[in-house]
């Protein structure tokens, strides 16, 4: 064999070699790679090899340190599915601890009676024709709350609410009984000349007692009325003994030695009336009847025109005694004027 031959048979056999060189190594990657999904498919979880791998969330009887208090609930046990999903159904959220209370007392007949629990109305009740009511609040969860009542008149008007601090305990029923309803008040004019009435009104109870006290910056005045059967009540104030200032009244009930919380305050001015700088004779409407017919009119108007600033008059023509007849009369007669 010649040179030429060797050396093609040597290159040719090269050749060969790292063919099967490259394709030895091919295969290897190749197998190795085949190698690696095979192990990769094999690490994804498996449920009910009571293992919790990934996307499981407990595997059989493993849960993964989870517990029905971890997962929001109160008490109860946690299980695991077929699936590898928790088991939730025998998990549970206990009912919070409750209780009642039922509030009992008196307002004005037929009145709408509204009951507050922490600012906000609970209930709506509505007073018998005897002014008795009662209402219970249930299934309050335990602990303390701020109770306020109050109703409206016939009228409309608002009473000042009566409060109350209540601690509900587990499965019992609290009282709050003798509830009275303070009374509704109002007046028919706030500002008035010294000697003019003023008419106090308003509701409570039927047949309690109400007590209306009126206030000056110095000093205070009381007086009573009972109310009807309908609960209305009413009292005439002569302010004739009062001094020319600002007053306030409210009013409270009592009934059965029970007594009510005040009502709200109701303003009124008293004014000096121009009458009272007059003699204290020209208030009395005889010293210008003059005929005593129990009328001021025409009649005792001529006779006190006869007389008019002349002298040597009958007395009684003189009404302001002042030992003139004059305009300051006439004056006086105009405001008696009956016609």
């Amino acid at each position: 064999m010649n040179l030429y031959k060797r050396i093609y048979f040597f290159l040719l056999s090269l050749t060969v070699s790292v063919f099967f060189a490259n394709f030895l190594l091919f295969f290897s990657v190749a197998k190795a790679n085949i190698s690696g999904v095979i192990t990769t498919t094999v690490a994804v979880g498996v449920c009910g090899n009571n293992i919790v791998e990934l996307g499981e969330n407990c595997d059989r009887s493993s849960l993964d340190g989870q517990t029905c208090q971890s997962l929001g609930y109160d008490e109860g046990v946690l299980s695991c599915t077929v699936g590898c999903d928790f088991n939730v159904s025998e998990c549970i959220n206990s009912e919070p601890d409750k209780g009642s209370v039922i509030f009992s007392g008196k307002s004005y007949p037929l009145s709408v009676v509204k009951i507050l629990k922490d600012g906000q109305i609970a209930a709506t009740t509505a007073a018998d024709i005897n002014g008795n009511f009662q209402s219970t609040l249930s299934n309050l969860i335990i602990g303390s709350y701020s109770f306020a009542i109050y109703a409206y008149d016939t009228n409309n008007n608002k009473s000042k609410a009566v409060t109350y601090r209540k601690k509900i305990t587990k499965d019992e029923i609290e009282n709050i009984s003798d509830i009275l309803i303070p009374p509704t008040i109002d007046i028919d004019d706030d500002d008035v000349d010294i000697g003019d009435k003023i008419m106090f009104f308003g509701q409570s109870i039927p047949r309690s007692t109400l007590t209306i006290r009126i206030i000056s910056d110095d000093d205070y005045w009381s007086y009573h009325v009972v109310a009807g059967n309908n609960g209305y009540y009413s009292y005439k104030l002569d302010t004739e003994d009062f001094d020319e200032d600002d007053y306030s009244a409210y009013a409270w009930a009592t009934i059965n030695e029970m007594v009510s919380d005040n009502s709200t305050d109701v303003l009124f001015e008293i004014d000096q009336a121009l009458s009272d700088s007059r003699d204290e004779s020209s208030n009395d409407l005889a010293t210008v009847d003059f005929n005593e017919d129990s009328r001021v009119n025409i009649i005792d108007f001529s006779m006190l025109l006869h007389w008019f600033n002349r002298t040597n008059f009958p007395s009684k023509i003189d009404i302001n005694n002042d030992n003139k007849v004059n305009i300051l009369d006439f004056s006086i007669m105009m405001y008696h004027w009956t016609g």
